[in-house]
């Protein structure tokens, strides 16, 4: 009985404290928070490093050392390099702000470092910031995405901040996703025996 309504009030706190942080206005995080804790990126092996500015977005091949990809869209040129990377690709973000304007999709299995890095998305415009696997393409291997923070800049409580849809073996580190429904959501087929 003791046992029943303990864990009845851990419940009903817990429903408080969400609905209390979903009605808050709280001032949108500092970045240099997570600049304390940025791993040396340049010692990585990357594929692909992605820099732009307010305007443009470039993804340079580091083993040609030349531009891929250019564009004014930053979410078009981060699916153009996830779909055109091989499996196993490191993927390097430069520090900054970058805006998502459609979902990130990551169909297969990559190594994304971005510490330092600011997705900005409106969850009421697109949904999902980031997912990671679909229906057709479950991520068996391991892959990893680590040290961004994402930020839901439209109406709080909304959205997926990171959707993980048949991703299996996935390692994600030292992100921070803020004002979403929720931040880490995941789903797919479970196999029962």
């Amino acid at each position: 009985m003791k046992r029943e309504r303990l864990a009845f009030l851990i419940l009903l706190l817990f429903l408080i404290m969400t609905t209390i942080s979903s009605t808050a206005n709280y001032p949108p995080p500092i970045q240099e928070s997570m600049t304390d804790k940025t791993p040396e990126t340049s010692e990585l092996d990357a594929d692909y490093v992605i820099h732009g500015n307010e305007t443009k977005f470039y993804a340079v091949n580091d083993k040609l050392h030349q531009v891929e990809f250019k564009s004014e869209n930053f979410s078009e040129l981060m699916n153009k390099v996830f779909s055109s990377a091989e499996e196993g690709a490191v993927i390097v973000l430069n520090s900054g702000r970058y805006p998502i304007s459609a979902t990130l999709k990551v169909l297969k299995p990559l190594h994304i470092y971005a510490y330092g890095v600011i997705f900005e998305v409106n969850a009421t415009l697109t949904p999902v910031a980031i997912q990671i696997g679909d229906k057709e393409h479950p991520i068996f291997s391991p892959h990893s995405f680590k040290g961004a923070r994402i930020l839901n800049v439209g109406k709080r409580g909304e959205g997926i901040g990171v959707l993980l849809y048949n991703s299996h073996f996935g390692v994600l580190e030292d992100l921070e996703v803020w004002f979403f429904n929720f931040a880490v959501y995941s789903k797919g087929k479970q196999n029962r025996h």
